[in-house]
C-alpha cells in the first residue's frame, strides 16, 4: 500500500537451476556422451626385452624367495 492505496506489480520468481535435470537430459539426449559407464577399448601389444643379466638376477631372486 501506498497513501491507502494497494499498488499491484508483477513478481518475478527465480529459481537455481537443476543440475540432476541437466544431468538427466544430457544423458536421454546424447547417451553416447553422457552416460555414466564409458567402454574403452584396449587394442595393442607391450613388448618386454630383458638383458641376460637381468633374467639371472630375476630367477637368482626367485629361487633364493622360494
Amino acid at each position: 500500500m501506498f497513501a491507502g492505496e494497494i499498488i499491484r506489480t508483477d513478481l518475478i520468481k527465480h529459481y537455481p537451476p537443476d543440475t540432476a535435470a541437466g544431468t538427466m537430459w544430457l544423458k536421454n539426449r546424447q547417451g553416447k556422451y553422457w552416460r555414466d559407464k564409458q567402454e574403452i577399448e584396449n587394442s595393442g601389444s607391450i613388448a618386454v626385452t630383458v638383458s641376460k643379466e637381468v633374467a639371472k638376477e630375476i630367477s637368482k631372486a626367485l629361487e633364493d624367495k622360494y
